[in-house]
């Protein structure tokens, strides 16, 4: 299945990225991204936020299934949404992996240079540049 995914927020220099914090509770998932802005080449701390998530992945960007090479994530932007593909797109339908996620949520990865998160929220993440 082809990978189709549409980028949020704004373009970072990501060769440094990395997953600095990721914290949940019942409020919801925070990330906190390190990276580079394009325009300053400043380090710049991104915090995304997932009210009311139904679960989450964090994996090393290197133990990421293949579908993370599709053309879609070569935008540098570091949060994406993902349409096609994906853990979603990919799941046996014999197994029960993510099928009440699956069922009540959109799937969402932030790509970084190290770690890369994905997380299953019917809510659109709240996405903003923290003062360092």
């Amino acid at each position: 299945m082809r990978t189709e995914a549409d980028p949020l927020f704004s373009k970072y220099d990501r060769r440094e990225s990395c997953v600095l914090e990721t914290r949940f509770s019942v409020v919801g998932l925070y990330v906190v991204v390190e990276a580079q802005a394009r325009e300053t080449a400043q380090s710049v701390h991104v915090e995304v936020f997932f009210p009311q998530h139904r679960g989450f992945l964090l994996l090393d960007e290197s133990d990421m299934p293949s579908w993370l090479a599709a053309q879609c994530f070569r935008t540098d932007h570091l949060v994406y949404r993902v349409s096609q593909g994906g853990w979603l797109g990919n799941l046996n339908p014999d197994d029960s992996l993510l099928q009440i996620a699956s069922a009540q949520s959109n799937e969402w990865i932030i790509v970084t240079a190290n770690e890369c998160v994905s997380v299953f929220s019917a809510f659109e993440p709240r996405i903003q540049e923290l003062s360092v």
